[in-house]
């Protein structure tokens, strides 16, 4: 009954997932289910008496500042839209805490989530199925995978961070030992999966949670040893991809046509760009920002395309100006505080990978990824309840 409840389950979401870049209208299949979503948690939270971290408190008030910008007089459905998307941070967290009733209960729901992020590609990388994600052209014909997810970045962050939630789990040995070949054979799938994406956002939040995962707590040959072992097997990979595959190569390089261009695919332009655009508006606009379809129509002037600016950073400052940047200043800064007062708890090291991966992926990405967003709240809410 258990196994045919969990492929229930395991479809259901998949197919969820999958469908979701669909348009119906002038909405897609992802912003009709979320939407919805968003209001029940809205409705969910606010008849229930609620306790949490100061971090969530700041990301409310994060939300709230999404729709005080000039771009809710010019347009507000794009201003809307962003409120939505950042009131899911601290509602999920919220929402986490209210209905799920044991630390236990997290752990099976992480391991499980974090299992069908990696086997739901395998479809995909049968040849089974097609995404209906966007997808990335590369050199020599190869394109970025994608599986059940909208975009490769999608792809390559939740990749990344259910690969170390499942490492986290088996080098602490949470789970049992008939369960570990089949979360080694996860992490081995899932690898292949973020490697064939093809996106260094997702390289690089592997890479930090890695580091952190396997940084001894004392400076010994013995406590060394396995993080030596592992961050040596990172690199070795990586430098043979890069000498036998050139399509790795030339997306790290950001060779396109043979010629190098611009380097972080053009981050830099971005942010000079939102810069720029901050530095010309009006000072009611450098305190509240022009908002984020503000933001999209300057860039369309500097680079051609409606695009932001691929930092949580610049995005801010220019969207919603110098409150908004200090807002997501506080909200860093409370969420390593709530982290570190609990240093002795079991997920310490767990909710540090991802707080440094979730900084990662604001400073060179930015905005709001939804499966990632579930997971964090997840590892957050598992702290919050441990006790030392």
């Amino acid at each position: 009954m258990k196994v045919k409840r969990y492929l229930v389950g395991f479809f259901f979401l998949f197919w969820v997932l999958y469908l979701e870049p669909i348009e119906i209208g002038p909405l897609t299949i992802s912003q009709l289910w979320k939407i919805p979503f968003l209001g029940y948690l809205i409705v969910f939270v606010l008849m229930n008496k609620v306790h949490h971290p100061t971090y969530v408190t700041v990301g409310y008030l994060r939300g709230f500042k999404t729709v005080l910008n000039g771009g809710m007089l010019r347009n507000p459905v794009t201003e809307i839209i962003e409120f939505t998307r950042y009131m899911m941070i601290p509602l999920l967290f919220d929402w986490i805490n209210l209905k799920v009733k044991s630390t236990e209960q997290l752990d099976r729901i992480l391991i499980r989530l974090a299992c069908f992020a990696i086997l739901a590609g395998i479809p995909f990388l049968l040849g089974i199925l097609e995404p209906l994600g966007t997808e990335m052209e590369h050199i020599g014909g190869l394109t970025s995978f994608v599986g059940v997810f909208q975009s490769p970045h999608g792809a390559s962050t939740t990749l990344a961070i259910s690969i170390l939630i499942i490492l986290f789990g088996l080098k602490n040995n949470v789970y049992p030992r008939h369960f570990r070949f089949i979360l080694i054979s996860s992490v081995l799938l899932g690898l292949l999966q973020l490697y064939l994406t093809y996106v260094r956002t997702g390289y690089l939040l592997f890479f930090v949670g890695i580091l952190i995962l396997y940084l001894p707590q004392r400076i010994t040959f013995k406590e060394l040893r396995p993080a030596l072992i592992v961050l040596g097997s990172v690199i070795i990979a990586f430098v043979i991809l890069l000498q036998t595959n050139e399509a790795f190569y030339n997306r790290i390089f950001d060779i396109r046509g043979r010629q190098e261009v611009n380097p972080g695919s053009g981050r830099l332009i971005f942010w000079a760009a939102s810069v720029d655009m901050w530095m010309q508006s009006t000072w009611v606009e450098k305190l509240f920002g022009i908002g984020m379809g503000g933001l999209k129509e300057g860039m369309k002037g500097y680079i051609g395309k409606p695009l932001v600016a691929h930092s949580e950073v610049f995005n801010l400052l220019a969207g919603n100006g110098i409150i908004g940047l200090l807002l997501f200043g506080a909200y860093l800064v409370a969420l390593f505080q709530f982290i570190w007062a609990k240093r002795t708890h079991n997920s310490f090291r767990l909710a540090l990978i991802s707080f440094a991966s979730y900084l990662s992926l604001m400073l060179i990405q930015g905005g709001v990824w939804f499966p990632v967003e579930v997971f964090l709240a997840l590892i957050f809410v598992k702290l919050y309840r441990e006790k030392a």
